[in-house]
């Protein structure tokens, strides 16, 4: 069995080989590992696949998705809880135009540092402020820009900083939403958290959906595939 690093990798380059991309597993993937996992999930995809994985972002993306993508990947978000709220007040009328555009410029430079390179802790007063200043939450502004597959990607963003185990669960809740399963996304949450808040990311599972993810698993799933994911999963 892959390791998680291993996996992310082998995802990052599902989402990106052949026709189209998959926005929300590169957003799923590379906003959520902190720097030490981007830079070896970086190595083992050089080492799996004798191409650099920037390389491929800026073959498979565009404009400032690409941008946002490949600022993240250097891994240079500030650490710590510190919140400077004069930054996040003058943060939040870079996002909303001193508070007279409803759209947020997704592709500017002003967003791409804002959500690259501050804290999370400031991100969160961040969009507190800009609450403030457009009566409205960061989710609505996003949902303003652009819609589809983009949208979904960047109101990601959003929520892995603001609420990650939320985001998981509702990654999930999706994953065995509709007909089929879909497999990848649920294996890539399973094993990729499997070592870090998994049993939080059950907790909330089971108040999202109403029912536990081995219950779940137990009923969507099959063969092999399925006797490893309890095993993973556990009770």
């Amino acid at each position: 069995m892959m390791t998680p690093v291993e996996y992310d990798a082998y995802c990052l380059h599902d989402a990106m080989d052949g026709m189209g991309t998959t926005e929300s597993t590169l957003i799923g993937i590379i906003c959520t590992r902190n720097a030490k996992e981007k830079q070896a999930i970086k190595e083992q995809y050089k080492k799996a696949y004798k191409k650099d994985l920037e390389k491929d972002v800026i073959g498979d993306t565009s404009g400032g998705f690409t941008a946002l993508l490949l600022e993240l990947l250097k891994g240079e978000r500030e650490q710590g809880t510190a919140v400077n709220q004069k930054q996040a007040q003058e943060d939040a009328k870079k996002l909303s135009g001193n508070g007279k555009e409803k759209k947020i410029d997704l592709n500017s430079k002003e967003f791409i540092e804002i959500m690259t390179k501050r804290n999370k802790a400031q991100l969160k007063a961040t969009f507190e402020e800009y609450k403030k200043l457009m009566g409205h939450d960061i989710y609505q502004g996003i949902a303003n820009s652009m819609s589809g597959d983009a949208e979904d990607a960047y109101i990601g963003l959003v929520t892995v900083v603001e609420d990650p185990v939320g985001f998981y669960a509702d990654r999930l809740s999706r994953a065995f939403s509709g007909l089929g399963t879909n497999d990848s996304m649920l294996i890539r949450i399973v094993v990729s958290r499997s070592e870090i808040d998994l049993a939080e990311i059950k907790v909330k599972y089971k108040e999202v959906s109403g029912k536990t993810l081995r219950a779940s698993i137990e009923s969507e799933c099959s063969g092999d595939y399925k006797k490893i994911l309890l095993e993973i999963v556990g009770e």
